[in-house]
């Protein structure tokens, strides 16, 4: 599916550029319509299997962020299924027709009432073979410093009453300082995170980080040190 966008003010931040945050929810957004266009969302799922998509895994990599009042086009499209995972291929355009922002999304179907994960062939997806590498390396293993705590409120819960993951990379810009937000959302950057497990209502958590040169890593974790979301941002 391709769509045309316009940046707005709204999708900023500090600087006139679009926010990793707003990426994430825009490809989220993309993700589902595309599903729905096959009718492979949620909702339908859910109604007619008792299973739902889950993100596992995301890599973002941008060549630069969006800029306000800017026109751009967006894609999604399925690029490879495998026996349990899929891998949503989103990519924003330029005017020039050069790709500005690029994601690849790992996810998996979830059996609501089992939780366990379904093989993709149960909903007659299509399989959609590609040789591009789908790895989702981290780079980091040094310990991180815990920053603050939080916990789970209304605001952050999605439509399967869990945290959302945007919600989650909101907590992580709090960690920065107005400089470092600044760089991060004016230089080209690599994003990788992993979806560990889910978070609910009123769980306390802990957000954990650690910045080296221009390599930033965080964690979300729960008070038992299970870890939720696992992330790193590379500035290039």
């Amino acid at each position: 599916m391709t769509d045309s966008y316009k940046v707005e003010f709204s999708d900023c931040g500090m600087v006139p550029e679009m926010s990793l945050a707003r990426i994430m929810e825009i490809v989220e957004n993309k993700v589902s319509d595309l599903t729905k266009d096959i009718k492979c969302d949620n909702i339908t799922l859910h109604d007619q299997y008792q299973l739902m998509w889950v993100f596992t895994k995301q890599k973002i990599v941008t060549l630069r962020s969006p800029k306000w009042n800017e026109t751009i086009t967006i894609t999604c499209e399925i690029l490879k299924t495998e026996r349990i995972k899929n891998y949503f291929l989103t990519q924003m355009i330029d005017s020039s027709g050069k790709v500005i922002v690029r994601s690849i999304l790992e996810s998996c179907l979830l059996n609501c009432e089992s939780f366990r994960i379904t093989k993709l062939s149960t909903v007659n997806l299509l399989p959609k073979e590609s040789d591009e590498d789908v790895s989702f390396d981290f780079l980091n293993e040094n310990p991180l410093k815990q920053a603050f705590e939080f916990s789970v409120t209304p605001s952050m819960l999605d439509y399967s009453k869990h945290m959302n993951n945007t919600k989650g990379i909101i907590r992580f810009y709090d960690t920065l300082t107005i400089e470092e937000y600044q760089e991060i959302n004016s230089k080209p950057y690599v994003f990788i995170i992993q979806y560990c497990s889910q978070a609910v209502i009123h769980e306390k958590l802990v957000i954990n980080t650690l910045k080296e040169e221009n390599n930033y890593f965080f964690e979300i974790e729960k008070e038992d040190g299970k870890s939720v979301i696992k992330a790193s941002l590379l500035l290039k």
